[in-house]
């Protein structure tokens, strides 16, 4: 029986067979994003820098309910949580680039 010894032909093979995995699966993610980034743009409204009292008006309802997308600063963001809105921060991967137009 002869042992398992890893030469550089092998080495190269399973280096390459990892980085078109790693390809593929970085492709498919990068594709779910895409659909995740395009369906809040359809379906949200981009509220920029006023997000904090947007979110607010909404949740007394001082305002259509409806779902937005924007920025706040953490000290904003803080104080949504605190009061009981419900928000939840975006991953860059998921953020859309925002419109010119804002709501």
């Amino acid at each position: 029986m002869s042992p398992n010894v890893s030469t550089s032909r092998r080495k190269e093979t399973i280096a390459s067979k990892q980085k078109q995995t790693h390809s593929q699966a970085m492709a498919v993610m990068n594709a779910a994003a895409s659909k995740v980034r395009q369906e809040i743009e359809d379906k949200c409204d981009y509220v920029g820098d006023k997000f904090a009292d947007e979110a607010r008006a909404i949740h007394y309802g001082e305002k259509m309910e409806r779902p937005i997308y924007g920025q706040a600063t953490p000290s904003e963001a803080t104080g949504l949580i605190e009061e009981g809105v419900d928000i939840a921060p975006l991953p860059d991967i998921l953020r859309p680039k925002p419109s010119k137009k804002i709501n």
